[in-house]
C-alpha cells in the first residue's frame, strides 16, 4: 500500500451485484469421475466400475481472469444493506490486500471508503458495509445514514460483506493480511466483532492490521489482546481526538503490549469527535508503521 495522494473525484459506481456463480472464475478445475453397472451385471453378480481418468487441476493465474471495472461496485449480500467495494487497478505482479471500513453511527460507507482510497493511494480492495438504516425512511427515500444495533449484526454484515467481496474479485484480492479499520461506533463494536472472532475464527478474510478511530480504545485488556496476537493481529493503531478516547487508550495500551501487539497511539488532543483535521493527519503519518511488512526472522 502506498501513501495519500492528491485527492480526486470518487470513481463511477459499477454493477450493482457480484457476478453470478456461473460467472465467478473457477480457482480449482475439477477431474470427472463415473460409476456404472447395469441391473443385469447386477443380477449376475458381475457389476463393473467404470472410472474416467482425473484430470490434473490447474490452478488459475490473475492474467487469466477477466479484469474487473476500476471503481466502486455495490455488491449485494442476503439479508443485509448492499456493501460497497472498491476495486484498484489490477496488479500483474501480485494479488492486491484488502481494507475493511467500518462506518459510525449515522454515517454512511461512501465517505469512509473514499477516505481511504486517498490514505492506501488506491492501491488496495476497499469493503466498505452498511449498517441499519437510521431513523423512520419514508418509500422512495434514502435514509440519512445508517447504524448498528449491536456488535453482533456488525460481525455477520462484515462476514457477509467479505464473502462476497472474495467471491466478486477472485485470484486478484489477497484474503490474508488484511486491515479492519472503524470509526467511532464501527470503532468500538469492530473491536469486540475481532474478540469474537479471535475466539472463534471464521471467515474468508483474515486480518493482520487494525485502525480504530475515535472509538474501540476501551475494549482491551491482556486475555483480549493475547487471542487477537494468536488469532493473527501484529499491530493496532488507535487515534483520538476526544478527552474520553485518549483516557480509555492510555489505560488499554500497556495491556495490549503486555498481550503480544504492536500498538502505536496518536492523540489529535482537542480535535474533537471526528475522522478529519488532525485527526485524519495523525492516521495518514502513522499508516506507513501500520502497513509496514514484518522483518523476515
Amino acid at each position: 500500500m502506498g501513501c495519500v495522494p492528491s485527492p480526486s473525484t470518487v470513481p463511477s459506481r459499477g454493477s450493482a451485484t457480484a457476478p453470478d456463480a456461473a460467472d465467478s472464475p473457477r480457482v480449482t478445475a475439477r477431474g470427472k469421475g463415473r460409476t456404472s453397472a447395469s441391473p443385469e451385471d447386477a443380477h449376475a453378480g458381475e457389476a463393473q466400475t467404470q472410472e474416467a481418468q482425473p484430470q490434473e487441476a490447474k490452478p488459475v493465474r490473475r492474467d487469466d481472469v477477466p479484469a474487473l471495472a476500476t471503481g466502486y461496485h455495490d455488491l449485494a449480500l442476503a439479508g443485509f444493506q448492499p456493501a460497497l467495494l472498491y476495486v484498484p487497478a489490477a496488479s500483474k505482479s501480485a494479488a492486491l490486500p484488502l481494507v475493511v471500513v467500518m462506518h459510525g453511527a449515522g454515517g454512511r460507507p461512501e465517505p469512509h471508503c473514499e477516505q481511504w482510497r486517498h490514505l492506501t493511494g488506491g492501491k488496495a480492495f476497499l469493503l466498505c458495509p452498511r449498517g441499519t438504516p437510521w431513523g423512520h425512511v419514508a418509500p422512495g427515500q434514502e435514509p440519512e445514514g445508517y447504524f448498528f444495533p449491536d456488535h453482533h449484526l456488525l460481525g455477520r454484515v462484515a462476514l457477509a460483506a467479505m464473502a462476497a467481496a472474495v467471491a466478486f474479485a477472485g485470484p486478484r484480492l489477497d484474503p490474508e493480511g488484511a486491515l479492519f479499520a472503524g470509526y467511532s461506533q464501527g470503532a468500538g463494536m469492530g473491536a469486540l466483532f475481532l474478540h469474537d472472532l479471535a475466539r472463534r475464527p471464521s471467515g474468508a478474510v483474515r486480518f493482520t492490521r487494525v485502525a480504530l478511530v475515535e472509538g474501540g480504545a476501551a475494549e482491551w485488556n491482556v486475555a483480549l489482546s493475547e487471542g487477537l496476537r494468536r488469532y493473527g493481529v501484529r499491530r493496532v493503531l488507535l487515534a483520538c481526538g476526544q478527552r474520553s478516547c485518549e483516557n480509555d487508550a492510555t489505560r488499554s495500551v500497556p495491556w495490549m503490549r503486555r498481550g503480544g501487539l504492536e500498538v502505536r497511539f496518536e492523540n489529535a488532543r482537542g480535535a474533537g469527535h471526528t475522522w478529519g483535521g488532525a485527526v485524519g493527519e495523525r492516521v495518514k503519518s502513522a499508516l506507513p508503521w501500520l502497513l509496514e511488512e514484518e522483518a523476515s526472522p
